[in-house]
């Protein structure tokens, strides 16, 4: 009865922590201003599951990120705000949900639109497994509250107090 328990624990544990094997491709970059730019990216998890993001990026540091699924879907189209310390580390996240239509609490931006166009004309080109599920250039905004999906590649720094 043991050997079974463990490979039951084995199969049921083994999707969840495989997903922390994360590979990343770069497949555009833009400069907005001098110190501003986004980088548009793809995922793919060691759990099959794959996502398409963009990181708005000021003086070399990420302070926004937007990332949808395009195989698992399993959370919304998420837009995470990092709030930084001194050091440029993330101490807070303050996530949002894209909508289509005026339920929005955050409009998109300008450089939200841009790299809506480019995620657009990136995602035609793709075949296969991803399913297209969202034109990104009808997203006009962001609410809170609804199923996120969690930052990739980004991670809250742990605050210490003196």
């Amino acid at each position: 009865m043991r050997p079974v328990l463990i490979i039951i624990v084995l199969i049921l544990t083994t999707p969840a922590s495989s997903c922390f094997c994360q590979t990343y491709k770069t497949l555009h970059k833009a400069e907005i201003t001098k110190n501003d730019s986004y980088e548009i990216k793809s995922m793919s998890g060691c759990c099959g599951c794959k996502a398409i993001l963009y990181n708005v990026i000021r003086d070399s540091r990420i302070i926004e990120q937007f990332v949808v699924e395009t195989y698992c879907g399993i959370f919304n189209p998420t837009k995470h705000l990092f709030t930084l310390d001194r050091k440029g580390r993330v101490i807070k996240i303050k996530s949002f949900v894209a909508v289509t239509d005026s339920s929005f609490t955050l409009p998109t931006t300008d450089i939200d639109k841009k790299a809506f166009l480019k995620l657009d004309s990136i995602y035609k080109e793709w075949i296969g497994l991803n399913k297209r599920q969202i034109k990104f250039a009808d997203i006009t905004g962001f609410r809170e509250n609804g199923q996120t999906h969690m930052p990739l590649g980004v991670k809250l720094a742990k605050v210490t107090t003196k």
